[in-house]
């Protein structure tokens, strides 16, 4: 859903500019914070936990740039590559194939 309604936010001139900026790079900031701030009242109202240490409170920059930003960063890029679905197809194939290799090796590792 939140990818959704990212791209759905997203000028189509990637050159507009907001307050002086890319408005990808604006947008893309914007909505992981949102979504890190969601987290945080979740997890401050007792129903969201997180499992790692490293994975918390005090490490808030960590979520925002590692847990949101390439997701949304992502996001953009393949809404850019507009009517070319055949490497948008790609993009988001390889980011699955990469999901799943990742999943059978951690989980063969016990880490799963």
């Amino acid at each position: 859903m939140a990818g959704v309604a990212f791209v759905k936010q997203l000028p189509p001139d990637r050159g507009v500019r907001i307050l002086g900026l890319p408005n990808r790079l604006v947008l893309v900031f914007a909505f992981s914070c949102f979504c890190v701030l969601v987290e945080v009242l979740l997890h401050a109202a007792g129903v969201f936990h997180w499992h790692y240490w490293w994975w918390n409170v005090p490490f808030v920059p960590l979520i925002i740039v590692f847990g949101y930003m390439t997701f949304f960063g992502i996001a953009a890029w393949v809404y850019d590559m507009g009517a070319n679905r055949r490497r948008q197809l790609q993009v988001v194939g390889g980011l699955a194939a990469v999901d799943v290799l990742a999943g059978v090796g951690l989980g063969l590792a016990g880490w799963l």
